[in-house]
């Protein structure tokens, strides 16, 4: 279950550290 919620958790704040990326270049 712990992998499971890895799983989603990783993508989630890949995409997050993207959009704070993007706000600080914008």
């Amino acid at each position: 279950m712990i992998n499971m919620a890895q799983k989603e958790i990783l993508p989630a704040a890949l995409k997050y550290s993207k959009h704070l990326a993007t706000k600080c270049k914008a």
